[in-house]
């Protein structure tokens, strides 16, 4: 599956369309790195060295979700 049909999925379980839920995981992302707190910047800086976009932030879960199930 790729990740344009993750979105819609997800969109559709949530009663909304992919873009909506996308802008969604954008602006959530954006209160992240928005954050004082420094231990929640120093795992951002560790997981995402740069601002992920909502695809490249579903991809590592994803990622890090295979790797955790492999172990």
């Amino acid at each position: 599956m790729d990740i344009d049909e993750v979105f819609k999925r997800a969109a559709k379980a949530r009663n909304t369309d992919a873009e909506s839920y996308k802008r969604e995981i954008a602006l959530t992302i954006d209160r992240c790195y928005d954050t004082d707190d420094p231990k929640v910047l120093a795992e951002l800086e560790k997981l995402f060295p740069e601002k992920p976009s909502p695809e490249q932030f579903i991809k590592k879960l994803v990622y890090m979700i295979n790797k955790k199930m492999q172990s």
